[in-house]
């Protein structure tokens, strides 16, 4: 009897591949641990994903597994289980999922080396190199060493080249190997547990449901719930939670949609329960990140908070997870490997028999309508807005801020208070527009038209961030380049200083805010009053930290609901509520939303805080439209360099998904207007059935035809 494994690759594909375990590897070989094994002609490293004994198929010979990297498997049970269960819910790499749960100290890192051969050790004794293949040469000769050393040692600009060309001769040879694993520091101690005190007064509901989930909770158990309610309320229900899970023993998650929410919510949370909560994101050095995957194994830290690549965070035993502000759809990865970390956490939470807990002011509509459907929606109370609101039509307005905000800016300028300005775009202009030929300068790679940069004097590319001065003239004709529409913060920028001629104006927009020192600069001088009036985009809108003020002006927010998206009802709802969300608890405080769709149902819901309203007209929109959660929808993106491969292979996806015959509907295929970078292309098909086994059944048997590096899908809940 031979003994076989399957092993799953950190590659882009959702195969599994079958080698022969050797007999000197059989004791080691265990489900869950690292091993090497040819692939092609590569050496790759892979999980084991299943040990067996059986015989070899007839006319199927196996290759052997090289080695076995780990005396005790890297990932439970737990954490396999879940990491397949996401996998298979999203048709993507299961390897690559892996590779997102192992701690650094196990994550394969090699650097490229170049050694001197003795064919080059002989032309430098011989005097036969150039100039700059002798410098090479005389370091090498004392070491080997990485082409970046190289490069700045022999001062040499493009070293790549060069190195090609003396390895073509033979007198080098560049190779990899092991870079030295991260060092762990010393552990810190275990703190106790502190009593808690709440302070949230008069949040009767909030304890009741408080009580109904600790009972949930204790009956150890998967179990859903949605906290539908403000910050404040959800924060009480999390908290009681989160002490009777350590109390017990039990680790939690929690998941934010922004990195830059980690560092609140980690340090009041940690303060109230006395504990370490471990700090989980992509900013992390690996350093950081290898202590913090201790302190959560040792037992120090008791919880993990961070965004979405926090859901792989090692819980052992995990017995809570939250999710919250579960409407931001920061939430979704949307490259290789995709997933959302909604549906992740629900998953994670099943495999692990763990209560689940969505929270939100403004929930989804696709998630609360799933949780009142099934009763667990849990209402809480809802912070009362008393600042004054109004929705003002923009439509014929000269100017970009329009009468009734500009009389209220007035207003709030003589009194020298702060005022906030909310445009979702960045730079000047959406692009410029030659004004004879009527041609827009597009990125030579995206094919996407360039947003124009004022400040700067650049054209930026939204997708690839490619960056060039605005041409003199038109290239077709000679003509003049103006900014012909679509403004942006800097232009708000502009006509405010225009306004009020001396006044302090700043930006702040990932083109003004370069980093977290930058933005907390900013911000600072704004609460001191160095700044009278900030214009910001989202990103300045996701700032929990953002002082209220008595004026908040959002312009033209409904840009957006142009979008070729069925969610952009959703989008704009909770856009122009997270930016009210700045007015001051005051009745003299005023909002304006300064829109030409005034009788938008998202917009006047949101003016009127009553996220019941926009429920009830938007699902009543999806149902006549037929989009989820009526249907369910996948999208299929191809991504490369060559559009022809792509067109071909998208063709022939769509000839077979359209077998599957009427009860599945394909759209496209049709080229996607962004693709990942310089050089890349998307193509893009649309699925949608009534029936979601369907399209997984459609995903499944298509996908297994594709042989492209870059394919990923995006499932509708």
């Amino acid at each position: 009897m031979t003994r076989t494994a399957d092993l799953v690759f950190p590659l882009p594909l959702t195969q599994v591949f079958t080698y022969r375990v050797p007999d000197s590897l059989a004791g080691r070989a265990q489900r869950g641990s690292r091993a090497t094994a040819p692939l092609g002609k590569k050496t790759l490293t892979g999980f084991l994903v299943a040990v067996r004994e059986e015989a070899p198929a007839a006319g199927r010979p196996l290759k052997d597994l090289l080695d076995i990297l780990d005396e005790e498997p890297a990932f439970t049970e737990s954490m396999l289980g879940f990491t397949e269960a996401l996998s298979r819910y999203y048709h993507a790499s299961w390897g690559m999922f892996l590779q997102a749960a192992l701690p650094p100290s196990r994550t394969p890192r090699r650097k490229a080396r170049v050694r001197l051969t003795d064919a080059g050790r002989g032309a430098l004794a011989g005097g036969r190199l150039g100039p700059k293949e002798k410098t090479v040469a005389n370091l090498l000769a004392a070491g080997n060493y990485t082409p970046l050393y190289l490069a700045r040692r022999a001062r040499v600009r493009e070293i790549g080249p060069l190195l090609g060309r003396m390895a073509k001769k033979g007198y080098l040879l560049v190779g990899e190997e092991e870079a030295r694993p991260v060092r762990r520091r010393e552990r810190r101690a275990r703190r106790e547990l502190r009593q808690l005190e709440f302070g949230f007064p008069g949040l009767s509901r909030s304890a009741e449901a408080a009580a109904r989930l600790e009972k949930a909770l204790a009956d150890g158990r998967f179990a859903p719930f949605y906290l539908y309610g403000g910050r404040a309320a959800r924060e009480e229900v999390n908290l009681r939670l989160l002490r009777q899970v350590i109390s017990g023993g039990g680790k939690a998650l929690l998941l934010v949609p922004e990195i830059s929410l980690t560092e609140s919510r980690a340090e009041r949370f940690a303060r109230l329960l006395g504990r370490d909560m471990v700090r989980l994101h992509s900013r992390l050095s690996p350093r950081e990140r290898e202590e913090a995957w201790d302190l959560l194994r040792n037992g120090s830290a008791a919880a993990a908070l961070g965004p979405r690549s926090a859901l792989f965070a090692p819980l052992e035993p995990l017995r809570l997870v939250i999710v919250d502000e579960e409407q931001d759809e920061s939430h979704v990865q949307t490259e290789n490997p995709v997933y959302d970390a909604r549906r992740g956490a629900r998953l994670r939470a099943e495999a692990e028999n763990a209560a689940l807990v969505y929270g939100s002011e403004r929930p989804s509509l696709e998630r609360y309508e799933e949780a009142s459907r099934d009763g667990w929606l849990v209402e809480l109370e809802r912070e009362p807005r008393r600042a004054r609101v109004m929705i003002a039509d923009d439509r014929g307005e000269r100017g970009l801020i329009g009468r009734p905000l500009l009389e209220r800016l007035r207003r709030t300028v003589e009194r020298k208070e702060p005022a906030l300005l909310f445009l979702n775009r960045r730079g000047y202009a959406s692009f410029l527009m030659c004004s004879s030929c009527r041609s827009i300068p597009r990125c030579p790679s995206c094919r996407t038209a360039l947003p124009y940069f004022r400040a700067d004097e650049k054209l930026v590319c939204r997708t690839c961030g490619a960056a060039a001065p605005p041409p003199a003239a038109c290239p077709a004709c000679g003509g003049r380049y103006f900014a012909k529409r679509g403004a942006g913060v800097e232009a708000v920028v502009e006509e405010v200083r225009r306004l009020f001629p001396g006044l302090a104006v700043a930006t702040y927009d990932t083109a003004s805010v370069r980093g977290h020192e930058e933005g907390e600069a900013l911000l600072e001088r704004f609460k001191s009053g160095r700044i009278a009036v900030l214009v910001g985009t989202m990103l300045l809108a996701r700032r929990e930290d953002l002082q209220p003020v008595r004026l908040v002006g959002v312009i033209s927010p409904e840009t957006a609901l142009g979008l070729p998206d069925f969610r952009a009802g959703q989008r704009v709802y909770e856009t122009v509520s997270q930016m009210l969300g700045f007015l001051a608890d005051d009745e003299r405080a005023e909002g304006v939303v300064q829109t030409s769709a005034p009788e938008h149902h998202s917009l006047r819901a949101a003016v009127a805080g009553d996220y019941e309203l926009f429920y009830r007209q938007e699902l009543e929109l999806r149902r006549a439209m037929n989009y989820p959660p009526f249907t369910h929808l996948a999208e299929v993106r191809l991504e490369g360099r060559e559009l022809r491969p792509l067109a071909a292979k998208s063709r022939e996806l769509v000839r077979r998904w359209r077998e599957f015959g009427p009860a599945l509907e394909v759209w496209g295929p049709a080229l996607a207007p962004r693709g990942r970078g310089p050089g890349f292309v998307r193509v893009q098909i649309v699925l949608r059935s009534e029936d979601r086994r369907l399209v997984d059944e459609a995903l499944r048997a298509g996908l297994a035809s594709v042989r492209l590096p870059d394919v990923n899908v995006m499932l509708s809940d």
